[in-house]
């Protein structure tokens, strides 16, 4: 690993790193969690208050039909 990758040691200097930082530092955090001390829940929620701030919706529609609907059928 890259020591450079994982220089950021406390949640103040994560919430002052830029969108592509963050979202870069989330991914390094998935493939070596211990590596900085961070949460990776934390810098995920980070991104997400940062992407609801520059007007990014991530929320997802569901259709729960798959499972409505054979329950529907049977009775």
């Amino acid at each position: 690993m890259d020591d450079e990758k994982f220089n950021l040691v406390n949640e103040e200097e994560v919430e002052s790193k830029s969108y592509e930082e963050l979202l870069k530092l989330e991914e390094d955090l998935m493939h070596n969690p211990e590596a900085t001390g961070l949460d990776l829940a934390f810098v995920t929620s980070v991104i997400l208050d940062r992407e609801k701030e520059m007007g990014i919706d991530n929320t997802i529609p569901v259709s729960y039909t798959h499972l409505t609907l054979p329950t529907i059928c049977s009775v």
